[in-house]
Formats: C-alpha cells, sequence, structure tokens
C-alpha cells in the first residue's frame, strides 16, 4: 500500500506534523489512520503517533460469576461471585501506540488519560492543539516533556509525540 522507499522520501521532505500526514495519505490513497501508523513506524525522527479514544471500560467493571451455570448442584452451593473494579474518573484512555525505532519509552494500551492536558482539551473542544505534555501523562515516572500535537478524529484524538534528536545534531556539528 505504502511503498517504503518513496514513502520514507517523502515523509522526510516533509515538515514533521499531521499535516504532512494528512498530505501523505492523499497522495497515497490511503486512510489517515493507516497513513499515521506508517509515518510513525517508518519516521527517522524521534517520534510516537498515539491514539487516544473515550474510556468506555467504566461500563464494564462488574462481572458475575456462577459456580452452578452448568445446572449441577453440589452438597454446598456457593452463591455467584461478583467482583467490581474501582470506577476510573479517567475520561481517555490509550487504544494504542505506534513509534520509530528511535523513541526511547513504550506507551501501553489502556493507559487512561485524566483531565488537565492538551489531549483532553483537544477531545473536549474538538479542536487541534499544540505544545507540550510531560511523560507522566503516558504513566511515565520520568521527568520530561514531549513536544505534542493533538488532531481530534472520528471520536479519537490522535496525538503526535516529539523529542529533539540531539545525536543528529551533534553529528551535524562534528562533521562540519
Amino acid at each position: 500500500m505504502y511503498p517504503i522507499r518513496h514513502f520514507v522520501e517523502d515523509s522526510m521532505s516533509l515538515a514533521l506534523s499531521f499535516k504532512s500526514v494528512s498530505s501523505l495519505a492523499g497522495r497515497y490513497n490511503g486512510s489517515f489512520e493507516a497513513t499515521s501508523i506508517r509515518y510513525a513506524l517508518t519516521n527517522r525522527n524521534i517520534i510516537a503517533i498515539v491514539v487516544v479514544k473515550e474510556n468506555d471500560l467504566n461500563d464494564q467493571l462488574s462481572f458475575t460469576f456462577n459456580h452452578n451455570s452448568n445446572g449441577q448442584h453440589y452438597l454446598f452451593d456457593m452463591p455467584p461471585i461478583t467482583r467490581q473494579k474501582p470506577k476510573s474518573t479517567a475520561p481517555l484512555r490509550v487504544q494504542y501506540c505506534s513509534h520509530s525505532c528511535l523513541f526511547p519509552k513504550f506507551i501501553k494500551s489502556g493507559t487512561e488519560i485524566e483531565k488537565n492536558n492538551i489531549i483532553y482539551e483537544c477531545w473536549s473542544q474538538k479542536q487541534r492543539k499544540q505544545g507540550e505534555i510531560p511523560a507522566s501523562v503516558f504513566g511515565s515516572s520520568d521527568k520530561f516533556k514531549y513536544n505534542a500535537e493533538c488532531y481530534p478524529a472520528n471520536g479519537k484524538v490522535f496525538v503526535l509525540l516529539s523529542l529533539p534528536n540531539r545525536q543528529r545534531e551533534f553529528f551535524r556539528e562534528v562533521i562540519i
């Protein structure tokens, strides 16, 4: 669907943004989501694209297990067991993450995204947002921030995370 050599050349000739992803999706006749995945996996920069959606797991937090579901009766019948997880307060959660090979962190599916960050603002206002976002939003204990661009589409939020590539800058100065 996306010829690797041409796709990488085209993506590297464009700025690091969702505008570039949209342009590539049009050029290669692919969906925005599929192009985003390919863009993240083949990019030579330190990037990840995180897809965030509404936290719909709040409705599925309790379940019942009945020991006698097959109709058999035992000497000591046990009542059904009902387990409940504490209800989440997070309005959003990570659906999945695609990243370049240089991206240093793994962002796990199901990670809950709380309020008071640009991802939540983008989702609630249905507007693009750009800025910095702490790594702690994704459950990391590290004290750094990602450059982030948030793009709402189809009820989800696509988040382009990037970090500056200090190695590339260092080697550029050494070679010159």
